[in-house]
């Protein structure tokens, strides 16, 4: 869980902080429910703002060893 949370918040810091201050609520929220569709680990995020709401997509390893791609807003 560390190194997730560390993988996560240095995409963060690259996005723009902007981004990361206002829409930190919404990542997490995503992030949730990204592991709860495919329970494995997040190899990579990317954010973006789009009309003003946050768009997020993560790729994940899952537990079965197969990659997944969910994205949420």
């Amino acid at each position: 869980m560390k190194k997730l949370t560390l993988a996560v918040l240095a995409t963060l810091v690259a996005t723009s902080a902007y981004a990361a201050q206002e829409h930190k609520g919404a990542l997490e929220t995503c992030m949730k429910a990204a592991l709860a569709k495919h329970a494995g680990d997040v190899i990579s995020l990317e954010a973006e703002i789009e009309k003003g709401k946050p768009i997020y997509e993560f790729d994940i390893k899952g537990k079965d060893g197969k990659e997944y791609i969910v994205t949420g807003n």
